[in-house]
């Protein structure tokens, strides 16, 4: 019988990774407490930017849990337990949330008095870009995706225990009503948080694009997670080729997902050339911007599309992660294109982007770590523990 614990190598690894994580966390409080007296705007965008990116990895897990209660493939039994410990750091995100609400009126023109005085555009919008509103539903979502996180998790536990039948078909219900409520939630996320940064711009497109940013990050850091901890058990007995294959493969339908998305919102807005819609556009190709608007699309999609096509790459988890990481990379990359641009017309890439990406980070992952060593890191139903599944059974 396999240990579901990380064994005592992995515990030692673990720990390291924990104090470290720790120390990265107090020098970016440090020194972006000293950035945010400097410059207050560089602040606001690097840590609004640093906190849709750990956020999009901790809510992104969201919708893969409920995707696995739904079609119980063979690639999600050794992530699983992996998803759940990253969807249980969505109460720390909630608290990396209040910067931001404090920092309203240096983010959003819509939060500034003076501006709002003369712009007849924003008074129409004021019935729902204001303070209080934003604070509210952004309470509103936090809440939403906490309770489907404490549900999920504590019936998964559960269930492991008891095999209810009952409870596994409350799971999929429940899962199935989530990711509805999921893709709502986090369109109306998009629109207080990103669009409205640029309160005069509109796009039906955007949430649907955050979302596909957030499962890529949500899947994917769980992905390499994984494949970083398989080389100890109790993850290396239930990884397979087969799982592998599966997993680079819904990696690379993200990833066709994203680009499509991206691609059907430029070509509407380009086309359509409509005055309220392509000065969005026209700020990220000019003063250095369009550096970013020509590499995303090869480095986003063209790079991992390639790479992914390899069915030896997608069985291979070493070459695979890859990939993974690779594109994790990218999409820090591209939040700051979709952010940044509202707050710095030229390109601008400043050292408060690391040291807020640290503060949260280190936190995010001194917590997450810590579940790492007391939880259990595969399921306990998991075919191939149970004899159901053997390692060379065909994936599905």
């Amino acid at each position: 019988m396999v240990n579901l614990q990380a064994d005592s190598a992995l515990q030692s690894k673990l720990a390291s990774l924990k104090s470290k994580a720790l120390i990265a966390a107090a020098a970016g409080i440090i020194l972006s407490a000293a950035g945010l007296m400097i410059d207050k705007t560089s602040f606001a965008s690097s840590y609004l930017v640093a906190f849709l990116f750990w956020l999009g990895i901790t809510v992104g897990c969201l919708p893969i849990i409920m995707l696995h209660h739904l079609a119980d493939g063979g690639w999600g039994y050794p992530l699983r337990r992996i998803l759940e410990i990253v969807v249980g750091r969505l109460p720390f995100m909630a608290l990396a949330f209040i910067p931001v609400y404090l920092l309203l009126p240096v983010l959003y023109p819509w939060a500034r008095p003076e501006l709002m005085a003369h712009d007849a555009l924003l008074q129409q919008k004021g019935a729902y870009l204001n303070a209080p509103g934003y604070l509210t539903r952004s309470v509103l979502y936090f809440s939403i995706w906490m309770a489907f996180a404490f549900f999920l998790i504590r019936a998964s536990r559960t269930f492991s225990k008891t095999f209810s039948d009952g409870l596994r078909a409350a799971l999929q219900r429940v899962s199935g009503a989530g990711i509805i409520i999921y893709g709502l939630s986090s369109t109306f996320a998009s629109v207080d948080w990103g669009m409205s940064l640029e309160p005069h711009w509109f796009s039906t497109i955007y949430g649907v694009l955050f979302i596909a940013g957030q499962t890529l990050l949500g899947f994917g850091f769980a992905v390499a997670v994984m494949v970083l901890l398989s080389k100890s058990e109790p993850i290396h007995s239930v990884l397979t080729a087969n799982r592998s294959h599966d997993m680079g493969k819904l990696f690379f339908a993200f990833i066709m997902f994203w680009a499509y998305i991206s691609l059907s919102q430029f070509i509407i807005i380009w086309n359509g050339n409509i005055a309220e819609e392509t000065p969005w556009y026209i700020v990220r190709f000019s003063k250095g911007w369009e550096i970013l608007s020509i590499l995303l699309p090869f480095c986003h999609f063209v790079i991992p599309f390639l790479l992914l096509l390899s069915r030896q790459r997608k069985r291979d988890p070493s070459r695979l992660v890859r990939v993974v990481i690779f594109v994790l990379a990218v999409r820090w990359f591209d939040l700051n294109w979709l952010i940044k641009p509202a707050l710095h017309p030229a390109i601008h890439f400043h050292w408060l982007d690391l040291t807020c990406f640290a503060a949260i980070g280190g936190i995010w992952l001194y917590f997450f770590v810590g579940r790492l060593q007391k939880e259990s890191l595969v399921l306990e139903h998991d075919p191939i523990l149970t004899g159901a599944e053997t390692k060379d059974s065909h994936h599905g």
